[in-house]
């Protein structure tokens, strides 16, 4: 708690620091300009006069130059402290790298997560394609099957055509059964019954 206020007011001075160091750079910067101009407008372009202007204008400017810098500077150290009161506001113990375990990716298990997530996807050429770069090529057909089934399935559906689907679930309704998915029984859907509801089919 009190590392937080330490912060807090550190954090406050610095805003008001910058505020100043702001108001004086401007300062310092209008005052350069209209030293430049004096000079300009009441030296001669040679002799004595002149560099004398001009040696008067070069201290002027190195002593609003050494103000700013020190402004500047007292701005830099106020920000520096405020970094490390931060800084002890950080818990090391929970640190990300410290709380992760060492150890190494099993490439062929990530391999048929990636090609399992594109066959769900439809991309069917990018897996088998990753399963080939992988070494995994005999695992393609076996892995892919069932998504070419659900694919196959959904693009009859969205026909309107739920005779495959119906297949389906007839085919695994034991299986289905025994999950709880299958309540009724379902009956396999016939050409006459199927014409009937698609009564434009041949």
């Amino acid at each position: 708690q009190e590392a937080v206020v330490q912060a807090h007011e550190e954090a406050k001075r610095v805003v008001d620091r910058q505020r100043v160091c702001q108001a004086k750079i401007e300062a310092c910067m209008e005052s350069m300009t209209g030293l430049v101009q004096d000079t300009l407008g009441s030296s001669n372009t040679s002799g004595p006069l002149a560099e004398q202007a001009l040696a008067q204008l070069r201290t002027c400017l190195e002593a609003s130059l050494k103000q700013a810098n020190s402004t500047v500077k007292e701005l830099h150290t106020s920000i520096g402290k405020l970094g490390k009161l931060s800084e002890k506001l950080v818990d090391d113990s929970k640190d990300i790298n410290k709380v992760m375990r060492a150890g190494t990716l099993d490439a062929r298990a990530l391999s048929m997560v990636m090609a399992s997530h594109l066959f769900r996807a439809g991309r069917f050429e990018a897996g088998r394609l990753l399963l080939q770069e992988s070494g995994l090529q005999k695992e393609a057909e076996g892995l892919a099957a069932p998504y070419h089934s659900m694919h196959e399935i959904t693009v009859e559906i969205r026909k309107r055509n739920l005779q495959p689907a119906l297949q389906w679930a007839h085919a695994r309704l034991s299986m289905l059964s025994l999950l709880g998915s299958v309540n009724v029984p379902i009956p396999l859907p016939t050409t006459a019954s199927y014409r009937a509801v698609h009564p434009t089919t041949k």
